[in-house]
């Protein structure tokens, strides 16, 4: 089935419930109405639209990712893909987007984007690397899907363009400038590469800037999302229109 991805858990399904138009169907198994917050949970999933199918525990198990499934599984319709809008200058003409550029690990992944939607993002471009809707990634996201604005550069002709209509900023380890020295509050763009191989030659080379979060000399690098939440707060909610 195209155009949908899989959301598991509680804190995903009650968050997701507050757009029950974006939920396909739904999948409870009975070890959702072991507790009151569960009962409660499922009464809500079962007054919604969508279809929902009750399958025994051991079936939601077998096809759930996470090492704890919790009883319920959405069949979420993905969000539209807002690239298009973004090259014509359509949505935000000052924001800060955050662009991943060959991230790898689900879970990294789907980090960033709850660290950018927690920071106030315009939006999240993601490019080569695992994809987006990779439920590891969808998880480890906490319904940051729901509700950031996102897009994807399948080419790099596309991300080119992309980067051609804002200030491009690439994150690396090293030797980058103090991100609180710049001016954030134009059309920018804060590039993140994989922790293990940093950002493709070809990206780093189209960013007009290199910044990078200040560190101990012996600390090689950070995580992504732990590099990304910090260059966020450093920029701050004063330099970043679309915070808030």
């Amino acid at each position: 089935m195209e155009g949908v991805y899989l959301a598991e858990g509680v804190r995903w399904a009650r968050e997701a419930i507050s757009d029950p138009e974006m939920i396909a169907a739904a999948v409870v198994s009975p070890r959702l109405g072991g507790s009151d917050q569960g009962c409660s949970l499922r009464r809500r999933i079962e007054k919604l639209a969508c279809p929902c199918y009750e399958i025994p525990d051991r079936l939601l198990d077998a096809v759930a990712e996470s090492r704890s499934p919790q009883g319920v599984i959405l069949v979420m319709r993905c969000p539209p893909d807002r690239l298009q809008d973004w090259l014509r200058g359509a949505t935000e003409p000052c924001g800060l987007w955050v662009v991943s550029a060959g991230i790898q690990d689900p879970g990294n992944l789907g980090g960033l984007v709850r660290t950018a939607w927690a920071f106030g993002a315009a939006g999240f471009l993601c490019h080569g690397g695992v994809d987006l809707f990779h439920p590891r990634a969808v998880r480890a996201s906490a319904g940051a899907l729901l509700h950031l604005p996102v897009g994807r550069a399948t080419n790099e002709k596309d991300l080119q363009a992309f980067l051609g209509t804002v200030e491009a900023r690439a994150a690396v380890a090293r030797g980058g400038k103090d991100p609180r020295r710049l001016d954030w509050r134009g059309r920018c763009a804060l590039i993140m590469g994989s922790e293990a191989h940093g950002l493709p030659a070809a990206v780093e080379s189209a960013c007009a800037v290199q910044v990078s979060v200040p560190m101990r000399a012996r600390c090689h690098s950070l995580n992504v999302g732990a590099a990304a939440a910090a260059l966020l707060a450093m920029i701050g909610p004063e330099k970043n229109p679309t915070f808030g």
